[in-house]
């Protein structure tokens, strides 16, 4: 299959890497000096030390796939869309692969068949065409408004033995998950400095996070006991990890808050303090900067 795969952040040079095996990848990048980096050096994945050979072109010079796969961060995704707009054929398949649920109302006019991912995969951009793979999960994708076997088939045709992918028929239930975690997780490691493990190591972040926890299943509507022994089972699996959102504040780049705890902050029917004062406390501390 001939893939589009647009953002080449941790995610995007990830998917690159391990999807190259089977299928013909192009890497849409904003920066020419990344662009340049893919074409001549290659996709470099650590810690395997293997190089993944794809094309590499500028993202005002799309053109037609058979799936394109969008990577950017949500604070991006405004200008990618306008370019999907303009430059891909709306029979062709879009998969989002974003944290949060900001996105999801940003789709309402897109007439592309959509699809929706969720990755649990750790992943850690070394430059720009390296990338260290700090944890194995999977990628799990649902289909938003057209649902058929055609896409299922597609999606299926990604699997493989070493990289994952799974079909999801619930693709609400399954973003609405990863956004209870992402809004526990995401913003106390940033907010402390620590690794994922910390949310339960340690006794007062612990305390926190169940707090959080609580607040997102009641936007959500999630079952609160099961979704704490799911946070927790994350944060033990990815307990040496870097939250995104962490590595956002380090490197003073523009993180995805408002996605995630401003999302909860902004559909919530009553007051959820402790996402509320995180919301706040991420976005003093961040800094905008484009990198896709």
């Amino acid at each position: 299959m001939n893939i589009a795969i647009i953002g080449a952040g941790s995610t995007g040079l990830l998917l690159a890497a391990h999807l190259s095996n089977k299928h013909q990848i192009t890497c849409y990048v904003r920066r020419p000096e990344q662009q340049k980096e893919i074409s001549q050096r290659s996709i470099h994945l650590y810690p395997e030390n293997e190089r993944y050979s794809v094309h590499a072109e500028l993202i005002d010079r799309i053109d037609v796939h058979d799936l394109y796969i969008i990577c950017v961060k949500q604070p991006n995704l405004s200008d990618i869309i306008k370019t999907i707009y303009k430059n891909v054929p709306i029979d062709k398949p879009l998969l989002f692969l974003q944290n949060g649920m900001d996105h999801i109302a940003k789709l309402h006019d897109v007439k592309n068949p959509i699809l929706i991912g969720v990755l649990d995969h750790g992943a850690n951009r070394v430059n720009d065409y390296t990338v260290e793979h700090t944890g194995k999960g999977s990628i799990r994708i649902g289909a938003k408004n057209k649902e058929d076997k055609k896409l299922e088939s597609l999606i299926k045709s990604l699997h493989s033995n070493t990289f994952p992918v799974f079909w999801e028929n619930d693709w609400l239930r399954m973003v609405k998950k990863k956004l209870c975690v992402n809004a526990v997780i995401n913003p106390l490691t940033a907010l402390f400095n620590v690794v994922n493990g910390e949310i339960v190591a340690n006794d007062n972040i612990r305390f926190l996070a169940s707090k959080l926890c609580k607040e997102a299943c009641e936007v959500l509507q999630l079952d609160e006991e099961e979704m704490w022994v799911y946070i927790t089972e994350v944060a033990q699996k990815t307990k040496t990890n870097i939250s995104s959102m962490r590595k956002d504040v380090i490197h003073h780049a523009k993180t995805e808050i408002d996605a995630i705890s401003g999302y909860l902050v902004k559909v919530s029917q009553k007051e959820i303090p402790y996402t509320n004062f995180v919301y706040y406390a991420i976005k003093s501390l961040q800094t905008e900067r484009e990198d896709y």
